[in-house]
């Protein structure tokens, strides 16, 4: 059966509605062990997400967020929306786009802009038209369209297609420009949000969840909420 879900952002803003079964409101935990319920799944969230257990602070903060009647998905917002979760975000920008660990300063930098209400794929494209990515495919625009195929897409690309983002190039528009070509291209976002269903849904993405899910970030939306949206849908409590 397919469920308009609505959409907020992280102050509770309407952002329009989704059509999909398995992201829906449900019913809460069990009544008769509400605390263990609650704590079960927090710890789950942080293992998936942090790789951690939760600290007391933060599993009695949620605990008492979810009983007063915080719906799932604002708790869940909460936490991808932390310092924490997208410090590990930007890491494993610099891990894969530039092969290196974050700099402190670079991290700091990074999480501010996000705070400020930069998305990771602006702050990708930040990364991978710098002249240190653009240095590691050979100083020249043939090889760095070359390297955005490779790390973005994760496939080598057609000699055609190397010709067309060149003449892309020469037509005036930036190296960022046609680094946010490929970064919220449907290929690549597919990609993205298959990875979040299998970390967290141990699943792939099935038709419509990639219609929807892409379609939003396209739109506008953060990877942020998107995960928030699936570790509080109904399919992933089921799992706790």
């Amino acid at each position: 059966m397919t469920v308009a879900a609505s959409v907020t952002d992280l102050a509770g803003n309407p952002l329009g509605t989704v059509d999909t079964w398995t992201f829906t409101t449900a019913a809460g935990p069990d009544p008769s062990d509400p605390d263990a319920a609650i704590h079960a799944y927090i710890t789950k969230v942080y293992n998936d997400l942090f790789h951690r257990n939760p600290d007391p602070t933060g599993l009695a903060g949620w605990t008492n967020a979810l009983k007063s009647g915080t719906p799932y998905g604002q708790v869940a917002n909460g936490i991808t929306y932390s310092d924490e979760y997208r410090s590990k975000m930007i890491r494993a920008t610099y891990q894969t786009y530039l092969g290196r660990a974050a700099e402190p300063a670079g991290l700091a930098g990074w999480l501010a802009a996000m705070r400020s209400g930069m998305h990771i794929e602006e702050m990708q494209g930040g990364f991978i038209s710098s002249p240190e990515f653009y240095a590691r495919y050979g100083s020249n625009d043939r090889g760095w369209i070359t390297g955005l195929y490779q790390t973005v897409l994760g496939r080598n690309p057609a000699s055609s297609e190397v010709d067309s983002w060149q003449g892309v190039i020469g037509a005036g528009y930036s190296r960022y420009q046609v680094a946010l070509g490929f970064l919220y291209s449907t290929e690549h976002l597919t990609a993205v949000v298959d990875g979040y269903y299998v970390d967290l849904l141990g699943r792939h993405i099935d038709p419509s969840g990639q219609a929807t899910w892409v379609g939003l970030i396209q739109r506008g939306h953060r990877d942020e909420e998107i995960i928030a949206l699936i570790v509080s849908s109904v399919e992933y409590r089921a799992k706790v």
